[in-house]
């Protein structure tokens, strides 16, 4: 039997359309809250009583996870199998923050501390003898995205060279950074595990090209690293980056779990290599509290089960993310990427078409700025949006002790309105009914080592979804075949018979840009 059948099953055994309100759900049962929520430590406590699961149908959910033998399938992840069967890997990141690092990984690990160090202590300097003001970072996507959210994320921890990106090829951007920096005090980071990517690519030679013609006799190389795979390392080396200014990961670690290797050293440079660990230890006491724990106790687990009771359940097709810390504004995009493209898939390890969707739709905004937009719609809206809070519990800033309680009065009071309902009136345009489910993870402070935890009950939580839709969370052929046609369609853009051949309708479009550019006023 495949997941598939087991997923059905589960679903045609409940009565999905007499759920009790969460309203109800309380008033029968006083300790709702201590039954549906789990800890990590003291620090981290997830809280889903805020649901419309009740006992048999957390109990069904459970025995799916059993039926589809998830814990299988996390021994296999951590052990090393080829659980990226299409591209033949395993998907090992978890090696990375592991406190018994193989030989290959201490090497790396060393090679990332001692240029950090130097890079930040001023003993590596640019081609004009001076210690580095500013870092540009080069690369997007996986290559990109956690990268930015982390060194925004902590950001009091940040005593480096400031950072800044350069992702798009949107020649303004580029500008920009060119009118604002000088190029001369900047280590230029090219990221791209591939080195095929095109966007990275055409940023790293025009800044290549920009500091030949300014410094025409100077070293260039020496503020030019790059950060690939260890398989394209000859690619770096082509694009004119010196050998000792390579720093490789591992093919078997995935771009978007990729912060967690040498992809990760604008970070350490950052924040230095004692918060890193300190970020990598706190992704380690996820990884074992998600391989030992017992199902029903496993954070990572129970959050994937709650997402497929939304899913494939209740119907609902979107979640949002709503950190309350302006310092993880870039948490939602961050997750749109780790489970958008992990999980957005039609087809199972076995090449059947799914009878599920296996991946909500995810979008997300920093709470207090949401209240003012997007929560009309999720309070009195058609569709149902389950509501993922982020909420620190210690004031971050001491400085202003009012803000944090006024922070977290806001948050606390979305939750209680959207569960619970508004205040009664007879005006049905002002009822606000409630029953809108919602998740909170409560964590102590942001640190690196929270953030760490953080980062890595997301990761295992997508991929025990995975699990249990059996598909293949660690390839993104969607994303691939979308970058061979940019590639194809760069080369053809000007030859419209040629492209017209195939796509007249792509050509006709080229031909209306050309026509607008010639003929605007």
């Amino acid at each position: 039997m495949h997941e598939n059948t087991f997923l059905d099953k589960a679903v045609n055994s409940l009565d999905l359309q007499h759920l009790p309100s969460i309203k109800e759900l309380f008033n029968n049962n006083a300790h709702r809250f201590e039954e549906f929520s789990l800890r990590h430590d003291s620090d981290i406590l997830c809280d889903f009583s805020k649901t419309h699961l009740c006992k048999d149908s957390y109990s069904t959910l459970i025995k799916l996870a059993q039926d589809c033998r998830i814990e299988e399938k996390i021994h296999d992840l951590f052990n090393g199998k080829k659980v990226n069967i299409s591209e033949g890997l395993p998907a090992l990141h978890t090696a990375l923050r592991s406190h018994s690092h193989s030989d290959e990984i201490k090497k790396s690990y060393m090679q990332m501390a001692r240029f950090c160090q130097d890079v930040r202590q001023g003993n590596y300097k640019s081609f004009n003898g001076k210690p580095f003001t500013d870092i540009v970072h080069i690369g997007i996507g996986g290559s990109h995205i956690a990268t930015q959210m982390t060194i925004e994320a902590l950001k009091p921890y940040h005593n480096g060279p400031h950072i800044h990106y350069l992702t798009n090829i949107d020649a303004t951007t580029l500008l920009n950074l060119y009118q604002n920096l000088d190029f001369s005090l900047c280590l230029f980071v090219i990221s791209s595990k591939t080195f095929h990517t095109l966007e990275t690519l055409q940023n790293a030679r025009t800044i290549k090209q920009i500091l030949h013609q300014h410094y025409p006799n100077a070293n260039i190389e020496q503020n030019i690293i790059a950060l690939c795979s260890n398989t394209q390392k000859q690619q770096a080396q082509d694009l004119g980056i010196r050998t000792d200014n390579i720093f490789t990961s591992f093919d078997w670690v995935g771009g978007r779990y990729s912060i967690w290797s040498s992809q990760g050293l604008t970070l350490m440079m950052a924040i230095g290599e004692k918060h890193f660990k300190k970020f990598l230890d706190g992704a380690h006491a996820i990884d074992t509290h998600f391989k030992t724990t017992p199902i029903a106790n496993n954070i990572p687990i129970i959050l994937a089960l709650i997402d497929i009771w939304h899913r494939s359940f209740c119907g609902y097709n979107t979640r949002i993310i709503l950190p309350y810390s302006d310092r993880l504004q870039f948490l939602p995009r961050y997750l749109q990427q780790l489970v958008m493209e992990s999980n957005g898939k039609t087809i199972d390890k076995n090449g059947n078409e799914l009878h599920h969707s296996a991946c909500s739709i995810i979008f997300g905004e920093i709470g207090t700025q949401a209240q003012h937009s997007i929560f009309q719609y999720l309070y009195q809206g058609h569709q149902i949006i389950p509501c993922e809070f982020y909420i620190h519990a210690e004031n971050m800033c001491n400085d202003y002790p009012d803000y944090h309680t006024l922070l977290m009065a806001n948050a606390l009071a979305q939750v209680q309105t959207l569960a619970f309902g508004g205040s009664q009136t007879s005006a049905l345009y002002k009822r606000v009914d409630g029953n809108r489910p919602c998740v909170m993870l409560l964590y102590k402070t942001l640190s690196p080592f929270i953030l760490g935890k953080i980062m890595a009950i997301n990761e295992h939580r997508t991929f025990a979804e995975g699990c249990i839709y059996n598909i293949n969370s660690f390839d993104q052929n969607g994303v691939e075949e979308s970058k061979k046609t940019a590639k194809h369609m760069h080369e053809q853009f000007n030859n419209l018979r040629q492209l017209g051949e195939k796509f007249q309708h792509t050509a006709s479009l080229i031909e209306a840009i050309q026509d607008m550019c010639n003929n605007g006023k």
